[in-house]
């Protein structure tokens, strides 16, 4: 299909070791300046949906740990009743 990249790919292909480096002008800067904010501010967002998604996470896992604490007190329960019966059962 062709080389899609344009002249700037190609002119940053030189041979491997080297680089080349030429600086902005104060016009590239101010014309790039809103697509790096707006990528910025893209990456913010997702940050966020992640805090947000993380938090939920932690809630569920909570949740869910409440109800194993609370299982594990009703079979430490019934286990100290069994071994009551089995006690109560045994001959003198």
């Amino acid at each position: 299909m062709g080389n899609t990249r344009g002249k700037q790919g190609d002119s940053q292909m030189e041979t491997p070791g080297t680089t080349h480096h030429t600086r902005a002008t104060e016009g590239e800067k101010e014309s790039m300046a809103p697509t790096i904010q707006a990528q910025f501010d893209r990456i913010l967002a997702a940050i966020a949906d992640t805090k947000t998604v993380l938090q939920q996470e932690i809630g569920v896992v909570s949740a869910g740990l409440g109800l194993l604490r609370a299982e594990h007190r009703e079979l430490a329960e019934n286990i100290a009743e069994v071994e009551k019966e089995v006690e109560d059962m045994q001959p003198s």
